[in-house]
């Protein structure tokens, strides 16, 4: 969803197994259950990360404050790097309780991202589009050795490379009928 003054995203996670850093002083965010939003405003068009690209990762959490899981990086033109880009990213879960050995039903999380955290003034105009990328960490266990690889989306998406995102539009499309 897009409003005046941000834009709202929902993942939906299945997972029987929820696991996240208790401390909330793990970098090592991927190698728990997390996901990471990438939106490009060039849309998927380049080759590195540029500023113009951003990396937002949200860890679940359970009654901690969601701040401390959260983490912004922005492109630079070769790479990514921390970057104080504020949004809110509210996990909730459903099942016994993250940390356990319990069967959960998996968890949520929506992003929300102002417009003005990624330097812009306004909503975009109708017919913007934008390049975007989801990739879902996943740890099945509080001793697993390494985490179970990344689900990314879309499916062949390389998330170092924007021109490999997919395409998300702003507007309603317009329908040209032949005449």
């Amino acid at each position: 969803w897009y409003y005046d003054e941000q834009v709202k995203i929902a993942v939906h996670v299945i997972d029987r197994r929820l696991w996240y850093d208790q401390e909330g002083t793990s970098n090592a965010f991927d190698e728990w259950d997390a996901v990471t939003l990438y939106p490009g405003l060039d849309g998927p068009v380049d080759t590195v990360p540029t500023v113009h690209s951003f990396r937002l990762t949200t860890q679940l959490s359970w009654w901690e404050e969601d701040e401390t899981y959260q983490w912004a990086y922005r492109g630079n033109g070769t790479s990514w790097e921390e970057s104080p880009v504020v949004f809110d990213a509210s996990p909730t879960w459903r099942g016994d309780a993250p940390n356990t050995d319990v069967g959960d039903k998996g968890w949520n999380v929506t992003f929300v991202v102002p417009f003005e955290s990624l330097g812009l003034a306004e909503r975009p105009q109708h017919g913007t589009t934008w390049g975007l990328a989801v990739a879902v960490h996943d740890r099945d266990a509080l001793n697993e050795a390494s985490p179970i690889s990344d689900q990314v989306w879309p499916e062949r998406a390389d998330l170092d490379v924007p021109a490999t995102w997919a395409s998300m539009h702003f507007g309603m499309p317009v329908r040209v009928l032949p005449s």
